[in-house]
């Protein structure tokens, strides 16, 4: 099973309009299980751009700042039960590597968005999720 989800975001950047247009694609991976939840699907996404994130600003080789479109369980109509997902937009998210290599990965609110690194998101249009007709019983 495979679902596939364009999307266009719009952002300023230094006062310049840019503009991300793409797909998810969004893959049905296996089977997964754990103590906590049984058996549930697994899902894996990809950009069909074949980049690797919505980058917005690489600050340097260490620090990224990035739009998550959000996990591919949402879009497959296959979030956990009692789950729910709410798009970040108009926040943004940030990637840092150490020296040590270790790694930091967080949300950035848009106005420090804004007013540290002049980074201002307009609009975030995305398909909608599928209704899906999996079984509500144990997987």
């Amino acid at each position: 099973m495979e679902g596939e989800f364009p999307f266009r975001l719009e952002y300023e950047i230094k006062g310049k309009q840019s503009v991300i247009q793409d797909t998810l694609l969004c893959e049905y991976d296996g089977i997964g299980i754990n103590e906590g939840q049984g058996k549930y699907r697994e899902w894996k996404k990809h950009l069909a751009s074949g980049k690797q994130q919505l980058l917005l600003l690489k600050i340097d080789d260490s620090k990224e700042i990035y739009y998550d479109p959000g996990p591919a369980q949402y879009y497959m109509d296959d979030m956990n039960e009692g789950v729910t997902y709410i798009h970040g937009f108009p926040n943004a998210r940030y990637f840092e590597k150490y020296e040590d290599g270790s790694t930091m990965d967080g949300i950035i609110p848009a106005d420090e968005l804004l007013t540290k690194y002049n980074i201002k998101l307009i609009s975030w249009d995305y398909t909608q999720p599928i209704k899906n007709n999996f079984s509500t019983t144990k997987k």
